[in-house]
This record gives C-alpha cells, structure tokens and sequence, in this order.
C-alpha cells in the first residue's frame, strides 16, 4: 500500500494533500525532497512570508499541522493560482 501511494504522489499532476496520523509519509517525503524541502506550521511566525519565498524560489514545500478548517489565505495555492515569470514562481 505504501508503494503505491508513493507512486501516486510522485507522478500526480496536482498537489498531493496526506492525511498523515502515523507520520510516514511525512518521514518519506523528508527523505525524498532532502535539502529542497521547506517544512511549515500554520502555527510559526511569519508562515505565510516562508511559504511564498519557497515558492518563488522553486523548493517543495510541506505545510504541517493543518485542522479541518483550512486557512483562505491557502486558497490560491490549493488553486494553483500562480504565476511563473522566468525563473521564478509567485503565489
């Protein structure tokens, strides 16, 4: 099962949201990205500002700690609302 879902995440065509209660995907995803990764909590100062500097400069970026209720201030990222100018990608 694991494999599969792995599978899935590295060939889907939009952002993969895990519900991760055992925290293996997590654990994975750490491994996978390595030093491209930026790991965020809703719940950190300044989220936000982190979230769209690691857009902008390309790095994965895995968001923790979300409730049911999502932030709006996600919704143009949940709806793929950005814009790639060059190089460099803006949110």
């Amino acid at each position: 099962m694991s494999l599969e879902n792995a599978a899935v995440i590295s060939s889907c065509s939009r952002w993969p949201l895990i519900i991760d209660p055992q925290l293996q995907g997590s654990i994975w995803i750490r491994g996978k990205e390595g030093e491209n990764l930026t790991t965020i909590s809703i719940n950190q100062n300044k989220w936000l500002q982190t979230l769209t500097q690691a857009i902008s400069l390309g790095k994965s970026v895995l968001i923790e700690g979300i409730q049911q209720d999502i932030d709006a201030t996600l919704d143009p990222l949940l709806q793929r609302a950005i814009i790639k100018k060059g190089k460099t990608t803006i949110l």
